[in-house]
């Protein structure tokens, strides 16, 4: 297709750089092999990014997990120790003194020493379910703690004007808009020598070429023939997960 921009300026649409067929045709190639091209790059770079976001996100979580878990869980072993010696003493004192020959003292004895030791396994018992509460209370957390530490996460993007957003490998973007007086010159009609002759069409520069290594004394070989790569494919939903228990 080829149209005229101002009084003697050409406009044409180039062929598909895949498939080579007019731009009349409104092939998808190109588009197709954009998604592809940026596909390979995504998995080129995200996934390093992703690996230490996810490390510092988990690492996070974990040690408040642990701490929130040792906040519930301290008073509950201050409470069994303190009943332990409440047992304890409890015992002591319903034993009361007795002489050494005694048989009724060492009965007695006997029977408090049963007791202490019904009375110290059921708060051990009890103790044991107040932590695994405890636990299972911090490990029931996790999902809101990680989405708390995910959201902390900033990207930042550079700016249009950033100097690094002109330094792209093989070339130097060309500033936005292009040169205006070479865009004034294609304005220009063609001018008439005196001698009454048009000058000679001026000769079109070429795409620029990589430049080939200093070991290498011959140009690359063409590439070859490729056919369009296929469209993407249709990308699933996900399912939200159901959210964590009370």
């Amino acid at each position: 297709m080829m149209g005229f921009a101002g009084s003697g300026t050409a406009k044409v649409d180039p062929a598909c750089a895949v498939c080579q067929a007019p731009a009349s045709k409104l092939c998808g190639c190109e588009a197709h092999a954009l998604e592809v091209a940026l596909s390979q790059a995504e998995n080129l770079h995200f996934p390093p990014a992703m690996r230490s976001i996810r490390s510092w996100v988990r690492r996070n979580a974990r040690d408040y997990i642990l701490g929130y878990f040792h906040t519930l869980s301290e008073p509950c072993k201050d409470a069994y120790a303190l009943h332990l010696d409440t047992i304890k003493a409890t015992c002591l004192a319903r034993s009361g003194p007795s002489s050494p020959g005694s048989g009724s003292g060492s009965g007695n004895n006997n029977n408090n020493n049963n007791d202490t030791n019904v009375h110290v396994a059921r708060a051990r018992a009890e103790y044991h379910r107040n932590i695994d509460r405890a636990w299972a209370l911090a490990v029931k957390r996790y999902p809101e703690v990680l989405n708390h530490f995910y959201s902390l996460v900033r990207i930042t993007l550079p700016g249009d004007d950033d100097p690094a957003m002109k330094r792209v490998p093989g070339f130097d973007r060309p500033p936005k808009g292009g040169d205006k007086r070479q865009r004034a010159d294609r304005r220009k009609p063609p001018m008439r020598s005196r001698y009454g002759h048009t000058p000679p069409s001026p000769q079109f520069p070429a795409p620029p070429q990589f430049p080939m290594t200093p070991a290498s004394s011959k140009a690359p070989p063409p590439m070859p023939h490729m056919p369009p790569p296929p469209p993407p494919p249709h990308v699933a939903h996900w399912q939200t997960p159901p959210p964590s228990p009370p």
